[in-house]
């Protein structure tokens, strides 16, 4: 399906435009062994919370805020909010809570010049439909609303699960005895 194979060719491109340096100190302080709490809305949410699952069957200490099993952000976690837009009043207000808590805050987003970006010490901007770019890298074929930014994100956190499971020497095989078997 030529679609399909357009759609990849645009999260691709979109994927190899992140800083690296920036990429890089975000894999650092996901394995930093700090607990990692993962924020986001929508489809944006849901990348957020598959790379949730991700670290989980890693091993690592990781909470998807407003579940009913998040516990209390503290001084030394880190806050991952993964939004397109970085604008939502309700991230905002969620990131000084966790900043007047101690926590780091990262975000993953399109927009360069997002208000989250203010709260956050990490920033990882996805080129995808910011800035105007959209009429550029959303143009053909073109999809709904935030589409390409959320696909690059799922894309981008998946390979920094990769990254992690490298650094921490964490084989395929603890993953697979961590996933679910109560489906």
């Amino acid at each position: 399906m030529n679609t399909a194979a357009r759609i990849a060719e645009r999260v691709l491109e979109c994927v190899s435009r992140i800083d690296e340096t920036v990429a890089t100190s975000f894999v650092s302080a996901i394995g930093s062994g700090r607990r990692a709490f993962l924020l986001g809305a929508g489809r944006s949410g849901l990348a957020a919370r598959s790379f949730a699952t991700r670290l989980r069957q890693m091993g690592l200490p990781v909470f998807v805020v407003g579940s009913a099993t998040c516990v209390a952000i503290s001084t030394g976690d880190l806050l991952v909010i993964v939004s397109g837009s970085g604008g939502k009043a309700t991230h905002r207000e969620l990131s000084r809570v966790a900043r007047a808590a101690g926590a780091t805050v990262a975000l993953v987003t399109a927009e360069s010049s997002a208000p989250l970006t203010a709260e956050a010490e990490i920033v990882v901007r996805i080129p995808s439909v910011g800035a105007g770019e959209e009429s550029e890298l959303n143009r053909v074929p073109h999809q709904p609303l935030n589409s390409l930014f959320e696909q690059a994100a799922l894309v981008f956190l998946d390979a920094v699960v990769v990254e992690l499971m490298l650094r921490l020497q964490i084989p395929a095989a603890a993953l697979r005895a961590r996933h679910a078997n109560l489906e």
